[in-house]
């Protein structure tokens, strides 16, 4: 079996109904194990379907597919990790900031902080008084410092 479709047959998995949160973890679990044990002649096929599911992550299930698939690259330690990190971060179609944000800090590279710098940039002059997340602001801010970067502002 070539290595996309054995890929999205594992994350066929995370369809299944789970009969409890456990379950659903005990699963979830597995898939991230079974992706991590591909055999490196997969690892292209594993960042495209990264970047396949990353286009559509606007759906709940395909983003918590590309999570998985994300989770499985950061621990075989591919090439690729920070800028699938970054680009996940930087979606529009992404919802999961917060995790994107651990993920970048996790990963530790300072090459994240002027992509932090301007996502808040564009954040503050989008977004009104109203629509922020003051939290999550500040949480991008503490990562920016985290990460070496100053934030001042």
């Amino acid at each position: 079996m070539k290595c996309e479709e054995v890929i999205w047959q594992i994350l066929g998995l995370l369809d299944q109904e789970s009969k409890s949160v456990q379950d659903f973890l005990k699963i979830d679990k597995n898939c991230v194990q079974s992706l991590i044990s591909l055999d490196k002649a997969c690892c292209n096929a594993l960042v495209i379907a990264a970047r396949d599911l990353l286009k559509c992550a606007n759906d709940e299930q395909n983003e918590y597919k590309f999570q998985a698939v994300l989770r499985a690259i950061i621990s075989r330690q591919q090439s690729e990790t920070f800028e699938l990190i970054s680009d996940a971060f930087e979606s529009n179609e992404a919802i999961d900031k917060e995790t994107y944000l651990n993920y970048l800090c996790d990963f530790g590279d300072s090459r994240a902080v002027p992509k932090l710098i301007r996502f808040l940039e564009q954040y503050e002059t989008v977004n009104d008084e109203t629509q922020k997340n003051a939290s999550f602001v500040s949480l991008v801010k503490e990562a920016i410092d985290h990460l070496d970067g100053k934030y001042s502002q």
